[in-house]
């Protein structure tokens, strides 16, 4: 069984292949269309956390007006957590046409064998499948988000739930990212979930580390297509079954 620490090692060495010849062609769109949707996803959540946080200072009664500076401080951390989950989600959807062919360099690279090599006009071919994939991971993460989400509003229950809602974050990252290099390769993406799952272990790993990867402004831009590429070094090393041999 694969590690959690595999899962890590494999995210990291993301950050060294990138900017590799026959790989940075394909990193440097999303390294810069990461830098646009963060600083649009930022001025979305601070008006967001700063009009909640301000309704509910409003709200509370005189005699527990000392609580203000906490509320600001919760709808902050929830703000700041509500927009990196959502940074992790639709940055690979901005950036989905260069993802496919950036996976598929970085497998080429790794093993010497992939798909066939991308071009512009194959890329703009399958992009309507890019998309319909992107769209399926969006929809699963909303809609398996929902549970996490009210968590937060049970008492007692709700000091665990940004425990879970970090596990539930990296698991939604390791799919999303090592997607792309599986997708490559024909799998469904109910089989990718299925193959991510007997993995668990090293699929949290990765997803762990892209979660703080993703948290960390300006290092953030760079969190797609390394994510990627350490994807493809999962899928490569850890998750691609062997060939079959051939009898003698």
């Amino acid at each position: 069984m694969s590690s959690f620490t595999d899962g890590v090692n494999c995210f990291l060495r993301g950050f060294g292949l990138m900017f590799r010849p026959g790989i940075r062609r394909w990193s440097i769109p999303p390294v810069l269309l990461s830098a646009l949707l963060y600083g649009l996803l930022f001025w979305w959540a601070s008006g967001y956390a700063e009009d909640a946080a301000r309704q509910v200072e409003d709200a509370l009664p005189s005699w527990l007006s000392w609580l203000s500076a906490l509320v600001w401080l919760l709808f902050w951390i929830a703000a700041f957590l509500l927009m990196t989950f959502t940074f992790v989600v639709i940055a690979g959807v901005v950036a989905s046409p260069f993802n496919g062919p950036l996976a598929e360099a970085t497998e080429r690279l790794l093993s010497g064998r992939g798909p066939p090599p991308s071009t512009l006009g194959r890329t703009l071919i399958l992009l309507p499948r890019t998309l319909m994939q992107e769209l399926k991971k969006l929809l699963y993460a909303l809609v398996f988000s929902v549970p996490f989400l009210i968590l937060f509003l049970i008492p007692v229950v709700n000091l665990a739930a940004p425990i879970l809602w970090f596990l539930w974050g990296a698991w939604v990252a390791a799919l999303a990212y090592t997607d792309y290099a599986m997708d490559n390769n024909g799998m469904l993406f109910h089989e990718m979930r299925r193959l991510l799952g007997r993995h668990r272990s090293a699929a949290l790993g990765f997803g762990s580390v892209a979660v703080v990867v993703f948290s960390v402004p300006v290092l953030n831009f760079l969190a797609v297509p390394a994510a990627v590429c350490g994807g493809a070094v999962l899928w490569t090393e850890k998750l691609r079954p062997e060939p079959p041999r051939h009898q003698t």
